[in-house]
């Protein structure tokens, strides 16, 4: 979901975006109070939020999420942004935890399921000739992040995908799906080897 959350996660920041906001309203729900059961007030930029909504309609705002959740650009307003151009390539420094690879296991895997993409059949060799000889991803079945530290058998925890389907196995943040799952979506809108 949002920012790399789990669903649960994702679930609680939207309740607790409710309570906030239910001082505002005559709904029966009392929403979030302090130690004295008094109900705080808005911060300055809820205040915005609220001002900025409290008189659209529920289609509006329905379409204004369905536009976030499609990954459109989409302005306050509930109108799509038209492309423009931006500056990017700056620096940003980054510092995050990362999971111990052990680049054996990557070497047995491609030795026991080979090159061609085990979801869709694609061949980076036979499509790019020299250039994409012996070049495949490796995916864990069950996401590293998710498994923590493990023993990981090449055969069974690893199997290798394209770079598209390593993506879309990707697609959404909290659910990585499945070899069989995946597949089930090539037979529906096609492969792309």
């Amino acid at each position: 979901m949002g920012d790399g959350r789990s669903q649960t996660q994702f679930r609680n920041s939207l309740k607790n975006a409710r309570d906030t906001f239910d001082i505002l309203f005559d709904n029966g729900r009392i929403g979030w109070v302090d130690r004295n059961g008094q109900q705080p007030s808005l911060s300055t930029n809820f205040t915005r939020i609220h001002e900025e909504w409290r008189d659209r309609s529920d289609q509006e705002l329905e379409r204004f999420v369905l536009g976030l959740h499609a990954g459109m650009p989409v302005a306050l307003d509930g109108k799509a942004r038209s492309p423009e151009a931006r500056t990017e390539g700056g620096e940003k420094v980054y510092v995050s935890l990362r999971r111990e690879r052990v680049p054996k296991l990557r070497e047995d895997a491609l030795a026991i399921h080979g090159l061609d993409c085990m979801a869709c059949g694609f061949n980076f060799g036979r499509a790019y000739g020299a250039l994409g000889e012996g070049f495949i991803e490796v995916h864990h079945v069950v996401p590293i992040a998710e498994a923590g530290k493990t023993i990981t058998d090449p055969a069974t925890d690893l199997v290798v995908l394209c770079s598209n389907c390593h993506r879309m196995v990707h697609r959404k943040r909290s659910v990585c799906l499945s070899l069989n799952e995946l597949k089930a979506h090539l037979r529906v809108r096609g492969s792309h080897s």
